[in-house]
């Protein structure tokens, strides 16, 4: 009964992770994040400090 929603939001702090792997605190940080706070939260900080995809491509 409780397993399902557990598992729905670990599932989702693997995904932020994954996402900011690329990021000062890495894969592992930003997972440790979004089990701390949330992962939507964390997502949103990750979508407002990454640098611009234009920059990026030098």
């Amino acid at each position: 009964m409780y397993v399902a929603p557990l598992v729905i939001y670990l599932v989702l702090c693997v995904l932020v992770g994954y996402r900011g792997r690329e990021t000062r605190l890495g894969s592992f940080g930003c997972f440790l994040a979004s089990v701390i706070f949330t992962p939507v939260l964390v997502f949103v900080v990750l979508l407002l400090t990454e640098p611009p995809r234009f920059l990026s491509q030098k």
